[in-house]
């Protein structure tokens, strides 16, 4: 387990806490050094809050988990007294005057080492045992199995970290609701930190669009990191986060929580379009039910799928869609629209890939790789199923005293 939340840590994280340490050591630093690493520091804090959503944790296999064969028990052996039996047979007449008392320390140093590897070979199977148990009750559907999954294992701890705080409520077998509160003074830096050209350190309040740009993207982030997190750890159907955030009540006049955002996302949302998304441009609108339906019914004849109107894919270029706001906004829609640059790492698989398709020596290379390694992955995967016993299906049977009513928890 303790390597399994290892392999989750990012390198912005890791190089975060690296930009801390050298914080604590400024005092032995010039001051144009100091003033380099604390806009660093500021830069790297804003990029781990808006690549939140790029990470994700290994997706477990919880079948494998239930196929998985215990550690194996450790044997005794006797190299400590081999090893001083033939340093013995070399030795002169009177280092061999210890012969005896070498010998005996010699096994005395293989028993402690046979102990030491019961020890670990118990721990080891305490451990192997009580993730089997967890993976029959989680492909059981067992509600309480999801939550000690997610506190056990706490695939989200970046985002608690950050300072948001996660509620999980476990509904059915297929939904889970994830209530996030979000602190955006806390999380958010309020400053602007820039070198002038001098090198010295330059500080300025965040004007107020940058800091709800960085907020927007914040929240929207975290939204897409928890659903990838639950899909990747556990056989649930839709998750539904709610962002929460402590806002000004215009009837009270009082801060109160309420809802910033809420959607609830299908797991088939995760592996529906090729890459990740990328937010060219916002559209600002006071109604936005009514403007996504002249919107849709404009492009009505640009959609991809024209059976499942569902599928609200079109293609349509940037150009038409800034020509069409600016229209709507003329009829006195009271619609806005804001270009965002885009990032370079959210385009670079597609770059990537695009190159790839480009270059035939290229792709060639890529697809024996590829083929390659789908057929160890299908290999492994056989391999599973036959130390099961050849089946091609695990039947599990769920007790009649089985927890089915929602469980809670909070992270």
């Amino acid at each position: 387990m303790e390597a399994a939340q290892r392999r989750q840590q990012r390198d912005a994280q890791k190089r975060q806490r690296e930009l801390e340490r050298q914080n604590k050591e400024q005092a032995k630093l010039s001051a144009i050094e100091q003033a380099r690493l604390e806009v660093e520091t500021h830069e790297n804090k804003l990029e781990v809050l808006l690549s939140v959503h790029r990470e994700q944790g290994e997706i477990w296999d919880w079948i494998a988990i239930v196929a998985s064969l215990p550690p194996p028990y450790p044997q005794k052996n006797s190299n400590h007294e081999l090893k001083t039996k033939q340093l013995m047979l070399v030795s002169t007449s009177r280092q061999n005057e210890g012969k005896k008392a070498a010998i005996e320390q010699a096994r005395l140093q293989d028993e402690q080492a046979f102990q030491e590897a019961i020890q670990t070979y118990v721990k080891e199977k305490a451990e192997q045992e009580k993730m089997k148990g967890l993976a029959f009750r989680i492909l059981a559907h067992e509600h309480k199995a999801y939550i000690e999954a997610l506190v056990e294992f706490s695939p989200l701890r970046e985002i608690s970290d950050l300072g948001s705080l996660l509620h999980f409520t476990v509904h059915s077998a297929t939904l889970i609701e994830c209530e996030m509160k979000v602190n955006s003074t806390q999380t958010i830096p309020t400053e602007v930190k820039t070198l002038t050209s001098s090198g010295k350190l330059s500080v300025k309040t965040m004007p107020m669009g940058r800091f709800h740009e960085i907020y927007q993207d914040y929240v929207c982030g975290c939204m897409l990191r928890v659903a990838r997190e639950v899909f990747a750890m556990l056989p649930v159907e839709t998750v539904l986060v709610t962002a929460l955030a402590d806002l000004l009540d215009a009837r009270t006049g009082h801060t109160a929580e309420q809802p910033v955002l809420s959607a609830a996302m299908p797991r088939t949302v995760n592996a529906s379009v090729p890459f990740e998304f990328d937010i060219h441009a916002v559209i600002k609108t006071k109604n936005a039910a009514a403007f996504e339906y002249k919107f849709h019914r404009q492009f009505l004849e640009n959609r991809w799928n024209k059976k499942n109107l569902h599928k609200e894919f079109f293609r349509v270029s940037l150009e038409e869609i800034h020509q069409e706001v600016e229209k709507l906004k003329q009829q006195g829609e009271g619609c806005e629209l804001e270009w965002r640059k885009t990032e370079a790492g959210r385009i670079a698989e597609w770059q990537e890939s695009r190159d790839i398709e480009n270059d035939s020596q290229r792709k060639d290379k890529w697809l024996k790789l590829e083929q390659a390694s789908a057929d160890e992955r299908w290999v492994k995967r056989e391999r599973r199923f036959a130390r099961r016993g050849g089946g091609d299906a695990l039947m599990l049977s769920v007790s009649d005293g089985l927890e089915t009513d929602a469980d809670d928890v909070g992270a």
